[in-house]
């Protein structure tokens, strides 16, 4: 009975250590199996977040790849516009000639200088009470500009038709006998009518004379390259304002050359000029070929020119 207790008592002891240790193990398996669950769980959110980055990053980089296509689609486009402008712009600009037609009519507006002399003789000549005389190798600068309008009959023939203003400066000595008797009194002759044989120019100072004329040009133009072309023509000039002031020692005065000068100034002219962009460069020489006083002695107008203009 005894035998039989005790062996009872280990089986229900057995039965309790089993039952402890089967309890210890599910308890103990259930926390590791929540730990594994908390620890996916903690770390969805940054696997999800890394997923999301990585999507956003394959995003940009298509959204950039695309951008980057675009604007090299936008340059290329923006490329063969800027060189659709430039070669229609060297087409426009490459030379007159080339886009000239027949009988086509442009406009023109030039500035220049002119370089204006006499030239001829006698040197010295009388006009009622004045002794005038014209230097050798008197020789000066003036302004000159105004507007052409040019006709061409085809790409190489052209007549252009003008309008200028000439500022052209001659030099003169000019011996009025009345002041030259009033400032060399007691020096010269009493009789005035031997002043005007008295050498007296030493004591006469030069006196430079804006000549005002408006010109009205004639040229015809022969275009032999697309940029240069030479021209022929003449010049019709009407002199404006010969007003000048003249003096001998400290005694001054004025005259007005207008009457003693011819009432129109022909000339014919020889140019040679370069067109390029619209722009013409253009130098020329002229002479008189009428006289250009009224004065005794045969004296004519020899000119340079050189102008810078534009065709509108």
């Amino acid at each position: 009975m005894k035998k039989l207790l005790i062996i009872a008592v280990c089986a229900a002891l057995a039965v309790i250590a089993a039952g402890g240790l089967s309890f210890v193990y599910s308890h103990y398996e259930k926390r590791a199996s929540n730990h594994d669950f908390e620890k996916q769980w903690a770390d969805a959110p940054l696997q999800i977040r890394d997923n999301i980055v990585a999507e956003n990053k394959d995003a940009n980089d298509r959204n950039d790849l695309h951008l980057e296509n675009r604007d090299l689609g936008i340059e290329e486009k923006e490329d063969k516009r800027l060189e659709t402008e430039l070669e229609k712009e060297l087409r426009e600009y490459t030379s007159l000639r080339k886009k000239r037609s027949a009988f086509s009519f442009h406009l023109g507006l030039s500035i220049g200088g002119i370089g204006y002399s006499v030239v001829g003789g006698p040197r010295n000549t009388v006009s009622d009470l004045y002794r005038i005389r014209f230097p050798n190798g008197a020789f000066q600068f003036g302004f000159r500009g105004g507007m052409e309008g040019m006709f061409y009959i085809n790409r190489i023939h052209g007549l252009c038709i003008g309008i200028f203003y000439e500022q052209r400066r001659a030099v003169l000595k000019i011996n009025y006998i009345p002041l030259t008797g009033i400032a060399l009194a007691g020096l010269l002759p009493p009789d005035p009518l031997l002043l005007y044989y008295t050498p007296v120019n030493r004591y006469i100072p030069r006196s430079v004379v804006d000549l005002h004329y408006l010109n009205f040009p004639v040229m015809y133009r022969y275009h032999f390259m697309d940029e240069l072309y030479i021209g022929v023509g003449f010049d019709i000039a009407l002199p404006l304002q010969t007003e000048t002031g003249f003096g001998i020692i400290l005694f001054r005065s004025s005259t007005n050359l207008k009457k003693r000068l011819s009432p129109v100034d022909f000339s014919g002219r020889l140019a040679f000029g370069f067109i390029m962009n619209k722009v013409v460069i253009e130098i020329g020489v002229g002479a008189g070929i009428l006289k250009l006083d009224r004065m005794a002695g045969d004296r004519r107008s020899i000119y340079l020119t050189a102008m810078i203009g534009y065709r509108i």
